[in-house]
Parts: structure tokens; sequence; C-alpha cells
């Protein structure tokens, strides 16, 4: 019954992929065709990262498959889109609701030190248009990430007020399905 369990768990992955595909498809033809101009782009296709921590990014921010778009009329025209033409939900970033939250902006531009043996993700971005990067730290923020094992225990990072759980850590380097079981060492760093 654990291999009909895992069978079931990709197929359905596969359909949501699918799904996801076709509802990025059509209002990215909606955009280029000029009835929805404000569209950016999907947020995982906004940046890229080095192979060595594509896997951490992946990971650690499930809203790669997020929407960004330029204003509020826009995401509310992309949902009346989606509604009419029966394709699905979708999670949409406001790019100006963003960019207009001046405390995300100026910690985002603010000089960050992470802890020793560790690196932020947001930092190791490639973002070819700079306007994007307030979407990107909206999702990225100040998670960190460690290269093996030992680093991130020593480090014993963790989210939250509470004292930390047990240490699950993981060598980045490791395969992806390794690295989202132990995903602890990739937890944001809260300020204190």
């Amino acid at each position: 019954s654990s291999l009909r369990a895992t069978y079931e768990e990709r197929k359905a992955a596969a359909g949501a992929t699918s799904s996801n595909s076709k509802l990025m498809e059509k209002l990215l033809k909606e955009k280029r065709d000029g009835r929805l101009p404000g569209i950016i782009g999907r947020l995982g296709s906004l940046c890229s990262i080095d192979a060595k921590y594509d896997v951490a990014g992946s990971t650690a921010c499930g809203a790669l498959d997020n929407i960004v778009v330029a204003d509020t009329p826009t995401a509310q025209k992309c949902v009346d889109y989606l509604r009419a033409n029966n394709l699905g939900v979708a999670t949409f970033i406001i790019l100006a609701k963003q960019a207009a939250n001046t405390a995300q902006v100026a910690k985002m531009d603010a000089a960050y030190t992470p802890p020793k043996d560790s690196r932020r993700l947001f930092d190791l971005l490639t973002i070819p248009d700079a306007s994007n990067r307030i979407a990107l730290y909206s999702a990225f923020r100040d998670t960190l990430v460690c290269e093996t094992d030992a680093k991130a225990k020593k480090l014993r990072l963790w989210s939250g007020k509470a004292p930390p759980p047990p240490p699950k850590l993981a060598d980045l380097a490791g395969d992806a399905k390794r690295a989202r079981t132990f995903l602890p060492s990739l937890q944001r760093q809260t300020a204190s």
C-alpha cells in the first residue's frame, strides 16, 4: 500500500504541475495579446541561482509559482479571467503593494551579515530586472542556507520564538528529496 500511496502522491504532483503550467501559459498569452499587460511573470522566472543552491532555494521558497503583477487592478483582472475560463486559482504578488511597504524595502536594502558559515538565499539570487527585487525579497526574506550538516547544526537555526525543535539538518549538496526532508537548515532566522 506504501507503493500505491507513493504513486498517488506523484500523480497528484504531476497533475498540479500540469495545471499550473496551463494556467501560466494562458495568462502569459493574455499578456502577449495585450489584454493583461500588467502581468510581470512567474516569481521563479524572474531570477536565477547557482545550481549549487537551486535545491535549497526551491525547497525554502514555496512562492516560486506565484504570479507577479504590477498592480491590484491587474491581479483582479487575472482572477476574473481565471474564473471566467475555469482555469483554477493562482496566488498573485502585487509589485506596487510590495514596493509601498517601506519597512520591507528598508530591510531588503539594509546591509545584512548572516551568521558565520551561512548565506542568505536572497543574496545568492541573480535578478536581471532590479524592479523585481522586492517581489523576490517578499518571498525569500532572510532565509539562510548552510553548506553542510555540521555547519547548520553548529548554528542551530530555527524560526519562531519557541525553543528550537531537535535539529534535522541537511547537507545542501545532496539531492532534492533529502533537502526537502530536512528543512530546518533552510529556515528563516527571526529577529529577536
